[in-house]
């Protein structure tokens, strides 16, 4: 963060104490200004920051093992990468999923892709106020 203080012009020969003091107060007014208002902005901007990371536990229930699972926003036309560092082998496996890079966006779609290739996603999780997805099997998906 940058401050900029408005410091007055001095002229060269030697001023009085009284008018240094002036200035040197006037100086430090300044600064203080400007670090409660680098504050003040600090504050309003963490909020939209710390909604830009989103977190939710995923938990494979399906009865089949996974091998990659898949977020991307809603709008996107395309998969990105698994974000599965392990398979989910077990009914009640469950990962905790953390990613950013979407701005303030909220809504996803999650896609689940099974040892043999084959996958089941649903769309429109709305992943700023969820913190758990299950799918269960038959492709039925729960969240809270």
């Amino acid at each position: 963060m940058h401050v900029h203080a408005r410091i007055p012009r001095v002229n060269h020969k030697k001023e009085s104490p009284a008018l240094v003091k002036s200035m040197f107060s006037s100086v430090r007014r300044n600064l203080f200004a400007g670090a409660i208002a680098g504050a003040m902005l600090l504050a309003t901007t963490l909020p939209a920051a710390a909604q830009a990371a989103l977190t939710f536990n995923f938990t494979n229930n399906s009865g089949f093992v996974l091998n990659g699972l898949y977020v991307d926003a809603s709008s996107s036309q395309t998969w990105g990468d698994s974000i599965l560092s392990r398979p989910l082998e077990f009914d009640g496996d469950t990962v905790t999923v953390n990613f950013s890079g979407y701005g303030d966006t909220c809504v996803f779609d999650i896609a689940a892709q099974f040892s043999d290739g084959s996958y089941w996603y649903n769309t429109q999780f709305n992943l700023c106020s969820i913190s758990q997805v299950a799918l269960n099997p038959e492709n039925i998906w729960t969240w809270s």
